[in-house]
């Protein structure tokens, strides 16, 4: 009696994965409509999460339930000049796809995605074959594989998610939302230019290679997140008021020497992480007018080079070191009537003077903690002081 349940058992499960294949199948685009909708199919079923999807050039299926998925999406058909196969997402839909979204077919027609609407894609990667128009919207795409960005055409993503493996960027991105790695996956930016406009959240890993990345929100922005970053080059152009701050709170932050680019707003370093480097290319050094650089992490430690520290926007210390100059006469020179220098706590060691640049330049100096060294390698000059603030104000 056992081994005739046991045959019967498995020729009963034989006949469940059997009917499971049967039920796999291609579902083709007859006709712009619905995803939920048979018209759109065929008068087949909508497709289902075993199923291979194509959308046929010159047809749009708009996406309307929030939990949509398919095995394989190729958007575009095999018929030559029938324009686009177009995938239109609505506000609150959400399409799951096994496999990297194909964008249209080599020589024949193209594939499009409009998140104008919002809606999120979820998918294993793109593969530009033909892309035709890209519309980021208010969209999300979510990358749950390790996959290599497409090189051929510049994709705009509004929201950025990375949830699992390993996300190549090959050429330039843009990011108008938010960037968030979920924890085990990373993001590699190659030899790239990322730019993000929302928060940066990374709870895995970010490879930076030679890659810059750019902080573009007309506002605050945040870096944070419990991943690690390893950056090449950082960017703040925060559009044109220097009260727009970048602030980094991530919980482990590298980079290599002379990796901040500051064209507008600030930028705020803050957290725990430990970092001893050289943050502004040098040996000169320039903090031009609209921009500011903020430490506020008693573990961070900005290096003195060589050149001079030229001020001319904002230098404030909260938490930490920085070290302007580090030999004698390499000093913190202040220039026009914008800088401003404020020390509330940490150690501001300089190597030779706090002094303009001539008898005219005015410094906005505020000092409520801390500790200021000044001539600490030696001042030769015999004009400035070691602390010269010659002109009110």
């Amino acid at each position: 009696m056992k081994r005739s349940s046991l045959v019967v058992f498995l020729v009963f499960l034989a006949m469940l994965i059997m009917s499971g294949i049967a039920a796999a199948a291609t579902r083709t685009s007859s006709a712009s409509g619905l995803w939920s909708s048979s018209a759109t199919w065929g008068g087949n079923p909508a497709p289902t999460a075993t199923d291979d999807v194509i959308i046929n050039g010159n047809f749009t299926v708009t996406l309307d339930v929030p939990n949509a998925s398919c095995l394989s999406l190729q958007l575009g058909g095999s018929t030559l000049g029938t324009g686009a196969g177009t995938l239109a997402f609505t506000a609150l839909s959400h399409l799951t796809v096994s496999a990297p979204v194909v964008l249209g077919v080599t020589n024949n027609t193209p594939g499009s995605v409009t998140m104008a609407s919002g809606g999120t894609l979820t998918c294993g990667g793109l593969i530009d074959t033909r892309l035709g128009t890209w519309t980021a919207g208010t969209g999300t795409v979510e990358f749950n594989a390790t996959n290599t960005e497409p090189k051929t055409n510049v994709i705009q993503f509004n929201n950025l998610l990375i949830s699992a493996g390993t996300t190549t960027l090959q050429r330039v991105t843009t990011v108008a939302g938010t960037l968030t790695i979920a924890p085990g996956a990373a993001m590699d930016g190659g030899a790239n230019t990322l730019t993000v406009s929302g928060d940066w959240t990374n709870n895995g890993n970010f490879i930076g290679n030679t890659s810059t990345v750019t902080f573009a929100k007309n506002g605050d922005q945040f870096l944070q997140g419990t991943g690690t970053n390893h950056f090449n080059l950082l960017r703040v152009s925060l559009g044109a008021s220097i009260n727009n701050v970048l602030r980094i709170t991530a919980s482990q932050f590298d980079a290599p020497p002379g990796f901040v680019n500051l064209v507008n707003g600030q930028l705020r370093v803050s957290g725990t992480f430990t970092l001893a480097n050289t943050f502004l290319p040098g040996p000169g050094v320039n903090i031009s007018v609209g921009t500011g650089l903020w430490i506020d992490n008693p573990n961070v430690t900005m290096l003195g080079q060589g050149g001079n520290l030229s001020l001319r926007g904002l230098l404030r210390l909260t938490q930490g070191t920085i070290q302007a100059g580090n030999a004698a006469d390499s000093s913190l020179v202040y220039q026009g009537t914008a800088p401003q220098l404020t020390v509330e706590g940490g150690v501001l060691d300089v190597a030779g003077r706090i002094c303009g640049n001539n008898a005219t330049a005015i410094l906005a100096y505020t000092q409520t903690g801390g500790t200021v060294i000044v001539n600490e390698q030696g001042s030769t000059d015999a004009v400035f002081a070691p602390f010269d603030l010659g002109v009110a104000g």
